[in-house]
């Protein structure tokens, strides 16, 4: 009788911290799966990206943003500048593109209405480092302009009144 009573208490004690370990087991994997969704991030020079804006005709000096670094190795930038707007959109639809398997380059820049951004499940922390970015949502009259230069696609999104540009870079990788 003793013997099995200590079975069933042995039984049950093992059954419970085995529950325990799996529920604790499923909870840091979720953990670890936002850790790896959620980006470094970096400031960064626009010029450190493309140096030829650097040269005195575009007058693209010290022009610093953010840089959002995820670990499957994709890039987001975030600028914010004032600048010619003829000569920015020049520059991008006319520069090199890299050739890629899966993403086909724009042959120019697309006026569109809805800028294509990715919506990403950021903390508040990285969305108030990137508030100067998404400033324009507040903006009575913009234009956006995107094109897909490889290995980036570009959206400017243009502030008619003031011309400032927002201007959001997504690097692809294959």
């Amino acid at each position: 009788m003793l013997e099995k009573t200590f079975f069933y208490i042995l039984s049950a004690t093992l059954l419970i911290s085995c529950n325990k370990i799996k529920e604790k087991s499923e909870s840091l994997i979720v953990k670890i799966a936002d850790d790896l969704n959620e980006p470094i991030v970096e400031e960064k020079i626009i010029t450190e990206l493309y140096p030829e804006l650097g040269e005195e005709q575009y007058e693209f000096q010290n022009i610093n943003g953010i840089q959002l670094q995820y670990l499957a190795g994709f890039y987001e930038y975030y600028f914010k500048y004032s600048c010619d707007i003829k000569l920015v959109s020049d520059f991008i639809c006319h520069m090199m593109v890299e050739s890629f398997n899966e993403v086909e380059p724009d042959s120019s820049c697309t006026l569109t209405t809805t800028p294509t951004l990715i919506e990403t499940n950021l903390t508040s922390q990285t969305l108030e480092e990137l508030s100067f970015f998404f400033e324009y949502e507040d903006l009575e009259q913009y234009e956006i302009l995107e094109t897909t230069k490889t290995p980036f696609r570009h959206t400017l999104i243009i502030d008619k009144k003031s011309q400032i540009i927002y201007h959001r870079i997504e690097e692809f990788k294959e």
